[in-house]
């Protein structure tokens, strides 16, 4: 299909299931019981929660499938996706860019609500 394809599986399966599974049971958990449906602040609530937990989890994956993406295409740097993950833990470790990137939406969630 295009390169990249296969990290973008492996990015967005496990991480649209740990938005939507945790997004259900949070709204659960918040609504009152003689409520039928969650309030705003419950999906608010919930929403948020279960975006950092998606995104958390899939921004890894995200520099994977970038860097295979943005690979040369003479010469690549890369053999695919497992040869990505094993040369990017030994150039830079775990947590090293995927902190870097979940820290950069700091201000784009800081522009939107007004107390963090």
């Amino acid at each position: 299909m295009y390169r990249g394809a296969g990290a973008m599986i492996f990015r967005d399966v496990p991480g649209y299931c740990l938005y939507f599974i945790p997004y259900s049971l949070l709204c659960y958990w918040f609504t009152p019981e003689d409520h039928s449906t969650p309030s705003a602040l419950s999906v608010w609530l919930a929403g948020g929660i279960s975006g950092a937990i998606s995104w958390g989890t899939a921004t890894p994956m995200d520099v994977v499938k970038s860097r295979l993406q943005s690979d040369g295409v003479c010469q690549n740097k890369y053999n695919g996706v497992k040869d990505c993950i094993i040369k990017s833990y030994h150039n830079e470790g775990v947590l090293q860019r995927h902190h870097c990137e979940c820290s950069s939406g700091i201000p784009y969630v800081r522009c939107y609500v007004s107390w963090i």
